[in-house]
């Protein structure tokens, strides 16, 4: 695995689990956005359900990576653009910078993700 990507991994491989332990558990008050909210409004809002699926998308793809499994990729990818859908409209500041800086997130991922010869040799390495 190249180095870069290797650090990445191991970081989602630990903070990941760690990060949905913390979202699940009702510690107390959330901030979104410069928003406080308590833990029922968090998940009720939609913003529970945001990081829920960025956290735990991105977690998948990083041990997926390590696994070198096909859809690691596009977890990792999806990560960038999924966790839009249900964050709540009312705490973004602007919806249309919001969703553009989510596609060009999800489209640099890409890129790196299947483009870079070294990432694209380590998961094709699996296949053969």
């Amino acid at each position: 695995m190249p180095g870069f990507v290797r650090l990445l991994c191991k970081g989602g491989m630990v903070a990941g689990p760690m990060l949905l332990v913390a979202l699940i558990i009702p510690t107390g008050d959330r901030r979104v956005n410069d928003d406080v909210m308590s833990y029922s409004e968090f998940w009720a809002s939609g913003a529970g359900a945001s990081a829920l699926l960025f956290v735990g998308l991105g977690t998948a793809g990083s041990w997926g990576m390590a696994a070198r499994a096909r859809w690691s990729r596009w977890a990792l990818v999806l990560s960038q653009l999924l966790p839009l859908i249900p964050f709540p409209r009312v705490l973004l500041h602007s919806v249309p910078l919001s969703i553009a800086l989510c596609i060009a997130s999800a489209a640099i991922a890409y890129l790196c993700l299947f483009h870079i010869p070294s990432i694209r040799a380590y998961m094709e390495a699996a296949e053969t």
